[in-house]
């Protein structure tokens, strides 16, 4: 079924609907299971009894970032949405499309649950995206990631060493590192700027 929707798209982007399935439409979809299992987990095509999809050029961060989204689509979702936002909500979102307007950089919430996070999140990738803007959805956790539109897990988006044991679970992100002072700096410039105004 995959595969006949990639064949079915590059008939149309080619104008040839007597193209055929070939090992190109085949690898294509291999890509495309894959990003979705390292969207949610660190695990490849061949644990699951797949073959290895050739080998790609382009970074697959790259290529999430990249990707096409339909501008009615987001439109729709904004027109339907922004009017949903609670006082707090407006706020929040108001601080973040500023910044975004003036290319200030990234932000993470860190509320508690309930307080819609995910709701206000999504708007806010939907608004950057249909200002053709770039929007990257990272959260900590698989489930996390797969209610973000295009979202990704962060060990996964930034290929953070992450080791696994029965005692312990431990990610290190070393404050010397440049990921690691970008993010830390950020992470408390952008939390302290969007809720002081709160």
């Amino acid at each position: 079924m995959l595969c006949e929707d990639i064949l079915n798209r590059m008939r149309n982007e080619n104008q040839d609907m007597t193209l055929a399935y070939n090992d190109d439409i085949y690898n294509d979809g291999l890509i495309i299971i894959e990003d979705k299992i390292h969207e949610i987990s660190d695990k490849s095509l061949t644990d699951f009894g797949l073959p290895a999809a050739k080998e790609i050029i382009l970074d697959p961060l790259e290529v999430a970032l990249r990707k096409p989204y339909n501008l009615n689509d987001l439109n729709e979702y904004i027109t339907e949405n922004e009017p949903r936002l609670v006082n707090d909500q407006v706020t929040t979102y108001n601080c973040v499309m500023k910044s975004v307007s003036f290319n200030e950089g990234k932000f993470s919430f860190g509320c508690s649950g309930g307080t819609g996070k995910t709701f206000i999140t999504n708007l806010i990738l939907a608004k950057v995206r249909s200002l053709g803007k770039l929007a990257l959805a990272v959260a900590s956790s698989g489930i996390a990631a797969t209610l973000l539109a295009g979202g990704r897990t962060a060990h996964s988006t930034f290929k953070l060493p992450l080791t696994v044991s029965l005692e312990k679970i431990a990610c290190a992100l070393y404050a010397k590192w440049t990921f690691g002072k970008s993010f830390t700096r950020r992470q408390s410039n952008n939390l302290g700027r969007m809720y002081h105004d709160t």
